[in-house]
């Protein structure tokens, strides 16, 4: 008599999904199959991190559509509220399924040959079916890449470049005094000298890049005369997420003087996960669904299918959402575990997509802060914090400082406002709509003129300075010519070459030069139209600007001699022929004659 076959599944990861995932497979199947969790850390409850109580209630909306008996997680009991520990949801799915007879196997996945898994310690099993719930790590896909052929296996990709990609976790403790003190202020609120100090201090000691607050996400527990337990997210640059801890709590207590003004004194906690660095690089799995390189299929869920972005606080709902549709795509029957490639890309189409649509839309609105909003935001805080420093007792060093974080930002300045600028000039090559890219560019370019002739008084007499304005100036003329501001144009043009002439700035001649001819040509052709016309003045005046300007800078003169020639002998003749043709009129049109003479 024929026996059905007891099938197998694996599954790497005992996170929320893999544990999520395990439940329904054997709540669905039964004793028709064996599930097994392969994890290192499954009986490891130290997870860090909250989420939002919604993961939980789509959790058990989900096992009550199945007649599954409902988890419970107790809350946090912090800030945010309606939020759960990870490892308190973790070890509530745990039960659920131990009681379910799901395997539990405390080792690390290995290799994986044609159905046969091997773990870290030397342990041997078949499977029908192999899960990737491994997380970031996607210890199977990127096994089977690696050994097949790179991302064209399970293709992971990028979702989208992330500004700031190292971020850090710290647990620490404070006192009621500090815990007192620690209150986020908004960037209006806050001491502008306190702030542009501690800014320098994160920008030249810790190597922060940005002019912006790094970014952090706070979660607090009371714990009454003993004070509170904090939870931090933040970002950091990578020189503090490959330094020490000593220079990583250094750096923590910087943010949060920048954050709230006041210096303000923590104990870290200890443990696994309590203080330490990791990277937001947010990447996809475009074929989760493997059937061709083993004799049985291979899938990628949750994070491993699409990476969470914490700062949403959607991962473990989405994880969940997806894992729903993988069992739906599963069959088993008698002989085999089918999967359905098809339905599970229609069953997670909606919640991946929107999940990278978010995400992209997200770091996007990031980089255009950081290259502008922010920067002028900085702008406001320095500048106000050096007036107020010059009319104060501060130190000496103090103002240097300052005046130093605005030096650069002027260079931040720059660099923005020619990233706008190449924009614009590639929409207006697209025909598509451009002027506010130049727009931006020019208050960009003016804030950093700003900064150099007002904001700089101890740079005032330095060459490097006058050459940055000047480079400003013949830049802005560019912007103007792009928008057809001509008149403009040549203004900015001639003022670049003029602080290049006085400074001796040489490298600056030829490229002021080019942005004061093209607009003077520009400028010569318009008058062009309908020649001949009244623009007799304007024509000779560009070409003697041209030539003058050319003499000074050691160009040759004599194509704009020539034309200047050529231009007044034009004239002559134009005025002649006007008066024969005025001398067969009337008399009484004497009068008006005068109006048509354009001089000598």
């Amino acid at each position: 008599m024929f026996q059905p076959k007891k099938h197998r599944i694996a599954i790497i990861g005992s996170g929320p999904v893999g544990l999520y995932t395990a439940i329904l497979l054997k709540w669905k199947y039964g004793e028709s199959i064996d599930v097994t969790l392969i994890d290192s850390h499954i009986n490891d409850y130290e997870r860090p991190g909250i989420i939002a109580k919604k993961a939980v209630q789509i959790i058990n909306s989900s096992f009550q559509s199945r007649d599954i008996p409902e988890i419970d997680v107790p809350d946090s009991g912090g800030e945010p509220a309606n939020s759960v520990f990870i490892g308190d949801l973790q070890k509530s799915l745990l039960k659920h399924a131990q009681k379910l007879g799901v395997n539990l196997v405390e080792d690390a996945f290995a290799s994986l040959e044609e159905n046969t898994i091997t773990t870290k310690k030397g342990q041997s099993m078949t499977s029908d079916l192999v899960i990737d719930c491994s997380g970031e790590g996607r210890v199977v896909a990127n096994f089977t890449n690696k050994r097949f052929g790179g991302d064209s296996v399970f293709n992971v990709e990028t979702i989208a470049e992330n500004p700031i990609k190292q971020h850090f976790i710290a647990y620490v403790h404070m006192d009621v005094e500090n815990s007192n003190l620690c209150r986020m202020e908004d960037l209006k609120k806050r001491d502008p000298v306190v702030h542009a100090k501690t800014m320098e201090e994160l920008r030249k000691t810790f190597g922060w890049k940005e002019f912006a607050d790094p970014e952090m996400v706070v979660s607090k527990w009371d714990q009454k005369t003993e004070g509170a337990r904090y939870c931090f997210y933040f970002e950091v640059p990578s020189q503090v997420a490959q330094a020490g801890m000593k220079e990583q709590e250094a750096y923590l207590k910087a943010l949060l003087l920048l954050k709230t003004g006041k210096f303000i004194a923590f104990e870290r906690e200890e443990g696994k996960f309590k203080f330490i660095p990791f990277d937001v690089d947010p990447k996809r799995v475009l074929q989760p669904v493997n059937t061709t390189n083993y004799s049985i299929p291979v899938v990628v869920c949750g994070d491993a299918l699409v990476s969470a972005e914490y700062r949403f606080g959607t991962g473990v709902a989405n994880g969940v959402t997806c894992a729903s549709g993988l069992v739906n795509s599963i069959e088993v029957t008698p002989k085999e575990v089918v999967i359905s490639k098809d339905r599970f890309e229609i069953e997670t189409r909606a919640t991946v997509e929107s999940h990278v649509d978010e995400i992209k839309k997200s770091y996007q609105s990031k980089r255009s802060q950081l290259s502008g909003r922010n920067l002028v935001e900085a702008f406001e805080m320095y500048t106000k914090a050096l007036k107020i420093l010059a009319t104060s007792e501060e130190s000496e060093s103090d103002l240097l400082k300052i005046e130093g974080g605005l030096f650069d930002l002027a260079a931040k300045f720059k660099e923005s406002a020619r990233e706008k600028f190449l924009q614009g000039v590639d929409s207006r090559k697209k025909e598509q709509h451009f002027i506010p890219f130049f727009q931006e560019a020019e208050a960009l370019y003016k804030h950093a003129l700003d900064i150099y002739e007002n904001y700089c008084p101890n740079r005032q007499e330095t060459k490097d300075l006058h050459s940055e304005r000047a480079k400003i100036y013949s830049n802005l003329s560019r912007v103007f010519y792009q928008t057809g501001r001509i008149d403009e144009a040549i203004q900015f043009a001639e003022q670049s070459l003029n602080i290049a002439i006085k400074y001796d700035i040489k490298d600056m001649f030829e490229s002021a030069f080019v942005s004061l001819e093209g607009s003077c040509k520009k400028a010569l052709s318009d008058y062009n139209k309908d020649f001949p016309n009244s623009k007799w003045g304007e024509k000779i005046e560009l070409n003697e600007k041209m030539a003058k300007m050319a003499s000074q800078i050691g160009k040759d003169v004599k194509p704009y001699q020539e034309e200047l020639e050529r231009l007044k002998q034009k004239l002559l003749e134009a005025q002649s022929t006007m008066k024969s043709e005025m001398s067969t009129m009337r008399p009484d049109n004497d009068e008006k004659e005068k109006h048509f003479n354009l001089g000598n």
